[in-house]
């Protein structure tokens, strides 16, 4: 039986939620990377394998991917548990319901 110990990424589109019910009618836009931020989508990560640096490599590899694409910076939305992982990962929030990578 395979595990799957984390998942994760990162999207260029310009809807921060998509529902399988409505995705055909979701809009297609993607972002313009020289004025907006790529989305980072939700990251899970089991239980048995917490904070042993798998969320860190996914973030890592997103911010690598996204960055090849055009992005110089991301924005997510985040649970209230997920706001200790992004504090810890160098991201600094920015107003009350945003982070965003440092300068």
């Amino acid at each position: 039986m395979t595990t799957i110990i984390g998942c994760g990424g990162w999207s260029k589109r310009k809807n921060t939620f998509s529902a399988a019910t409505s995705f055909l009618n979701a809009t297609r836009a993607y972002l313009d990377p020289r004025f907006e931020p790529a989305k980072i989508r939700a990251f899970f990560i089991h239980p048995n394998f917490a904070r042993q640096g798998i969320g860190r490599a996914i973030l890592d590899r997103c911010e690598l991917d996204a960055g090849s694409q055009g992005f110089n910076s991301l924005e997510l939305m985040s649970t209230l548990p997920g706001v200790q992982f992004y504090r810890g990962v160098r991201l600094r929030r920015d107003g009350s319901d945003f982070f965003t990578t440092p300068a």
